[in-house]
């Protein structure tokens, strides 16, 4: 099976990208041939040879004419849309069966994100014109946006693109696919398939577990952008509830991240690091605390935490939901997550850099041996069959 992934703009360490990236490899490496499409920018170095550039967002003629003769160039016989834009959607439907690959809720909510900033809470409204009106009271977004109706427009001609019949949804995670299913889409062009995590060898977990700075280790850990989103306002009193033996540590920047500092030790605030660094620090990890309050698509740092038995504290929305190793807590619940965490043992010392390279392998070879089953069953037929009967994170510890 030929499949084209398609992307816009792609970044070494955008979340998005490497999902995009990893699938194709995994795809690969199950016999097929995968490529990511993307019009910009620079991917992994080590999985470049899985893209080609194409630029087709400007250019002579329409963005969908444009892509469509890249998709026909590769020959895809499925494609993958990475990009949530309408345009691309039906550039790739007029070339081959067509899904979105939903890293995001492109198509169930104007805004993306399915979250009352205000609030801090998950989105109750169904999306579409229906919640415009309470978009500027909610904080969705921000004002000017929350009263623009074009993203309001879009999302809704893409929904009602799945609910037609005439594409596909591959979401990552379980809690995703039911999002999409109780806005109307029908159960057999939805499937779950998680491909999220890290991808590394015996040898670079050695290196990264040498690179960890020593008040590193044995952390406690939060990564990820210091948002109200990602719970950055809890930050400081889940620090506060925590012995001084778990070894806080932050790592990750953002809008919040001066009130933060303002209130923790120095050692506490690591600021942004490279995937490199936070796979050290996993291995070397007493816990993580992943504090999200949006019900996120996937949860990357979550997967990667399960994958290298690192124990993970979260609160049950969104992809967490459905993560066999978490322990789950009630949204915004810091007494209860800080007590669990503070009970986590530190290590004796690093994770087994060939146990977990061995864990990420047959991962990433369960993600490309049941993502080639549903793709080769859409590309046959326009839909994944059935739904799996088991949550597909299962697929995260399975051995």
């Amino acid at each position: 099976m030929k499949l084209a992934i398609v992307a816009r703009e792609v970044m070494p360490e955008g979340g998005l990208t490497l999902s995009a990236f990893r699938l194709a490899a995994a795809l690969g490496e199950a016999g097929h041939e995968a490529t990511v499409i993307y019009d910009d920018g620079e991917p992994p170095a080590d999985l470049a040879a899985y893209g080609r550039r194409v630029p087709f967002v400007e250019g002579p003629g329409s963005v969908s004419g444009r892509l469509a003769a890249a998709l026909e160039g590769v020959g895809a016989e499925a494609v993958l849309v990475d990009s949530g834009r309408l345009a691309d959607l039906r550039a790739a439907a007029a070339v081959a069966p067509a899904a979105i690959h939903a890293n995001m809720h492109d198509a169930v909510c104007p805004d993306r994100s399915r979250y009352w900033a205000r609030a801090k809470q998950p989105c109750r409204v169904r999306a579409g014109w229906r919640c415009a009106a309470l978009r500027p009271a909610l904080g969705c977004s921000g004002l000017h946006r929350s009263l623009d109706p074009r993203p309001i427009a879009a999302q809704r001609e893409i929904l009602d693109l799945l609910r037609g019949g005439g594409l596909g949804v591959v979401c990552v995670s379980t809690d995703q696919a039911e999002l999409y299913a109780g806005h109307g889409v029908a159960p057999e062009r939805v499937a779950v398939l998680p491909n999220l995590g890290i991808r590394a060898t015996a040898d670079s977990l050695r290196e990264a577990v040498r690179q960890t700075p020593e008040g590193w280790r044995g952390a406690t850990a939060f990564f990820g952008r210091l948002s109200k989103q990602k719970g950055g306002e809890l930050l400081a009193e889940l620090a506060a509830r925590l012995p001084a033996a778990a070894r806080f540590r932050i790592f990750g920047d953002g809008y919040l991240g001066r009130r933060i500092a303002a209130t923790q030790p120095a050692e506490v605030m690591c600021g942004h690091v490279p995937q490199s660094a936070v796979t050290g620090v996993l291995m070397w990890a007493r816990a993580v605390a992943f504090t999200s309050l949006w019900p996120e698509p996937g949860g990357i740092v979550g997967v990667d935490a399960q994958l290298m038995d690192v124990p993970v504290a979260a609160f049950d929305v969104g992809a967490p939901r459905y993560w066999p190793a978490a322990r789950r807590f009630s949204l915004g619940d810091v007494d209860a997550m800080a007590a669990w965490l503070g009970e986590c043992e530190a290590p004796a010392g690093a994770r087994d850099p060939e146990a977990v390279a061995s864990a990420q392998h047959g991962y990433w070879a369960r993600i490309g041996a049941r993502g080639a089953e549903l793709l080769e069953g859409f590309a046959a037929r326009g839909t994944f069959g059935a739904p799996a009967a088991t949550p597909a994170e299962e697929m995260i510890l399975a051995r």
